[in-house]
Parts: structure tokens; sequence; C-alpha cells
């Protein structure tokens, strides 16, 4: 999710036809993104994992 700041810097950025510098800024907001989406997929498979684990054990 963008921030207030975030989104006040590339209007800034955009106005001043620096265009090299909001991709740059763009890219940066869309990697934190990306990055929390990661986090929440191994937090989920770490999740199925142990769940499998226990249910294995269960029936062994």
């Amino acid at each position: 999710m963008i921030s207030l700041e975030q989104a006040k810097q590339l209007v800034d950025l955009l106005e001043q036809d620096k265009q090299q510098e909001a991709d740059e800024l763009v890219m940066m907001i869309q990697g934190g993104s990306e990055r929390k989406v990661l986090q929440e997929v191994g937090a989920l498979t770490r999740d199925l994992h142990d769940a499998l684990t226990e249910l294995v054990t269960t029936l062994a």
C-alpha cells in the first residue's frame, strides 16, 4: 500500500518531470508489497506443512 507521503513525493517528481526518479519510487513501493505477499505465502506454507505433519503423525 502506498502512503500519503509517498503519493505526494510521486506527484512532486512527476510535476518536476523527473520520470526516472518517479519510476524508481514506484518500483520501491511495489517491492515492499511483494515482500509482504511473499512473507504471507511463507507463513501459509509453514502452517500447511505443520498441519500435514500433525495429520500424518495422528494417522500413523
